[in-house]
């Protein structure tokens, strides 16, 4: 039995909707963590290079592998030295700045939902951030071309 273009595209549009609550969700806890660590790092409970051992590809072969350096990126970043990170890690800043963004985007569309519609209605959720693949290709891009940056130099 073939379905309906119609069918097709709401099909579509609920996986969209739970792609984007998805991506949403992840976003919102990656914010949460990261401001978790900062307070905690500033305030001396522990810092995240502490924790972490030095990376076992970097020990045995001597040339970084495509994360070296993210744990001293969110060091930097949660220090305030937000051009230190860039340069530990540009992957790290991208996702802050993507995931303020889709954080920002769901609130204030929940904020101006409300002020246009005064009325009481059924509860009403803000829109979310569609998510787009071109999202994981940038990052692709951010972490393979620092890679090889890295390794070249």
């Amino acid at each position: 039995m073939k379905r309906s273009d119609k069918e097709v595209t709401r099909v579509r549009d609920d996986n969209d909707t739970g792609m984007d609550r998805g991506f949403f969700i992840t976003s919102f806890v990656l914010l949460i963590l990261f401001i978790v660590t900062a307070i905690l790092q500033n305030l001396g409970v522990f810092t995240l290079t502490s924790i972490f051992s030095p990376c076992p590809i970097y020990v045995a072969t001597g040339m970084y592998c495509p994360g070296c350096g993210g744990t001293h990126a969110v060091t930097e970043l949660a220090a305030g030295h937000i051009t230190a990170s860039i340069i530990s890690h540009p992957f790290v800043i991208y996702i802050i700045i993507l995931s303020l963004i889709c954080v920002s985007f769901f609130f204030l569309s929940n904020i101006i939902s409300k002020i246009r519609n005064n009325a009481p209605k059924k509860r009403q959720t803000g829109r979310y951030l569609r998510f787009r693949l071109i999202y994981v290709y940038a990052a692709v891009a951010v972490i393979v071309i620092q890679c090889i940056i890295k390794n070249i130099r």
